[in-house]
């Protein structure tokens, strides 16, 4: 396609010939219309219409309207293995023609099985993500599912992710044997136990595997007042990389002294942890009155964590 390039255009802006109306009052030409400018328009207009599956029809005046509506100038079935997908477009982009902001739609042979990619028309495998370039898991790409595909100018985004197909996987870990406490100070608790996607040590939790995780820590403590009346409570606190993310308090009135036994109380928190975050329990009780207590003890607690995806 190009701008008219027949005998006696105008220029409508630097390296832009456009058309001129003849003037016979005082004799300027008008602009020479070629043959190839209007075959190259008609096919132009055609191509279009024709490629979105429509029949030429000298009736309608709207047939362009009607074709780009359809969306199916860039829609294609994938073809290739489950996770190393190949479309055909027509006409097949050119080199440079992938560029930021195409959208391609495709519908979903095979549930992928891995990190996928995308080849248009024998390009290089080109990486298809979730938003902020993850990579995808296992079954985000459904059998049947159409799957918009947006190239942000190094991969593939997928707009409409599908559910991983694997059930979320979770872990918990728990305090091994009570933990004493001093009142009002607050002391990392030795939680003890394996999780499939982070490190624990010494009641540290080390994520190995970015992504996005929902965090519950449930705490039990007992504490004995030896002044009366007064209020004891009990934190649990949850800290990522030294920063307070998340704390809940249960307190109690004591009017008279002695031990109050099961103070309980559950916190949480959710968002994307990326590898080597540190994630702490910390636990924290005493009195609210300024009395003191005598000893404060945390007899059990427990952190529960659900990756997300």
């Amino acid at each position: 396609m190009d701008r008219i390039q027949g005998a006696d255009t105008i220029l409508l802006g630097p390296g832009q010939p456009g058309f001129r109306s003849k003037d016979t009052i005082t004799g300027i030409p008008g602009t020479v219309l070629t043959a190839k400018w209007a075959n190259d328009v008609q096919e132009e207009i055609c191509g279009i219409i024709e490629s979105a599956g429509l029949p030429l029809d000298p009736a309608l005046r709207d047939q362009l309207l009607r074709a780009v509506r359809r969306g199916t100038l860039n829609f294609a079935v994938a073809g290739g293995g489950p996770s190393e997908l190949t479309v055909q477009l027509d006409p097949a982009p050119k080199n440079g023609e992938i560029v930021a902001g195409m959208t391609v739609n495709v519908m979903i042979a095979a549930d992928n099985t891995e990190p996928a990619t995308i080849r248009i028309n024998g390009s290089d495998p080109i990486n298809i993500t979730r938003l902020a370039g993850a990579p995808l898991h296992q079954g985000n790409l459904r059998a049947g599912m159409i799957a918009t595909l947006i190239f942000d100018g190094h991969a593939f985004q997928i707009v409409n992710v599908g559910p991983p197909q694997a059930a979320f996987v979770s872990g918990k870990i728990s305090s091994a044997a009570p933990q004493s406490l001093q009142n009002g100070v607050r002391t990392t608790v030795a939680l003890q136990g394996q999780l499939p996607f982070a490190v624990v040590n010494s009641g540290t939790v080390t994520f190995a595997s970015p992504g996005r995780y929902a965090v519950t820590a449930t705490m039990r403590t007992t504490v004995v007042v030896s002044a009366a009346p007064q209020t004891v409570y009990g934190n649990p606190q949850l800290q990522l990389n030294g920063s307070e993310i998340a704390v809940s308090s249960t307190d109690i009135y004591m009017p008279n002294t002695g031990t109050q036994d099961g103070l309980s109380a559950t916190t949480g928190a959710s968002g994307y942890f990326s590898i080597g975050d540190k994630l702490q329990l910390y636990a924290q009780a005493g009195s609210l009155s300024g009395l003191g207590t005598s000893s404060i003890t945390v007899t059990s607690a427990s952190m529960s964590i659900l990756k997300l995806d």
